[in-house]
């Protein structure tokens, strides 16, 4: 008897409001899906590069994507803290102004 892998994707539609500031955005966000759809993008992308290439490969680019992230995050967090005058310092990236975050 022969076994077959299916796979069902579910999705689900709803219709939203345009967001008029980013307060409204950051309010309207659903932080697990969010992560969802980050994290399979990122396996994904780390599985073909495991499959196409080799798993050193892999490995080496799981480590950039997360050096990148954390020096960006840590960025961010400086010029936030700091009050750098430039458009970076206004990002609250602690995200204090939104409950749902």
């Amino acid at each position: 008897q022969a076994y077959t892998v299916k796979r069902c994707s579910w999705l689900r539609t709803l219709q939203i409001d345009v967001a008029a500031n980013l307060i409204e955005l950051y309010e309207s966000t659903n932080i697990e899906v969010i992560l969802v759809v980050l994290i399979q993008k990122l396996l994904r992308k780390i599985i073909r590069t495991s499959l196409d290439e080799s798993v050193k490969e892999a490995r080496a680019l799981l480590h950039d994507l997360l050096m990148i992230l954390i020096v960006q995050y840590d960025d961010y967090c400086k010029l936030a803290e700091f009050k750098q005058p430039n458009i970076h310092s206004r990002l609250d990236v602690a995200f204090s102004g939104c409950s749902q975050l």
